[in-house]
């Protein structure tokens, strides 16, 4: 399973964007392939094929020590804590309409109201920052 994940990673991950190509000299682009993967220490994240995989697509793969993932995982500081609030303002609005059930329709719909205010370059950047993992800032 974690093979699987880590492919689609790899291809969901792997452009780069039009802001980052302008600085980038076409003399230089080999350093520019590599990525960050912060993850826990699941089995399924510890076995040679994973490992093979990164080393093979200049994936740097991070464990986090048991444990500690909770401190320590950018999402569970910020982005979840902002999730759950808005999440929990949208139900109680839902609610004051008349909505008193909510079901995965419903649900859906009140994620794709309040994912704008979510995943924010801000929200992340704060939400690593948070956790001691600020992004690579070469200068």
């Amino acid at each position: 399973m974690g093979l699987k994940w880590l492919k689609y990673f790899k291809q969901h991950t792997q452009r780069i964007e039009a802001w980052e190509a302008s600085k980038i000299n076409s003399l230089d682009i080999k350093h520019h392939g590599y990525q960050l993967l912060i993850i826990d220490g699941h089995t399924s994240h510890t076995n040679i094929d994973f490992v093979e995989f990164c080393w093979n697509y200049k994936i740097i793969p991070i464990c986090l020590l048991p444990y500690l993932t909770y401190f320590l995982q950018p999402l569970d500081l910020i982005i979840f804590s902002v999730l759950k609030r808005l999440y929990l303002a949208k139900v109680n609005e839902y609610t004051a309409r008349g909505i008193t059930g909510i079901n995965r329709d419903y649900f859906l719909r009140i994620l794709g109201e309040i994912r704008p205010y979510i995943y924010t370059p801000e929200l992340i950047n704060s939400a690593f920052k948070a956790a001691g993992l600020l992004p690579f800032n070469p200068n």
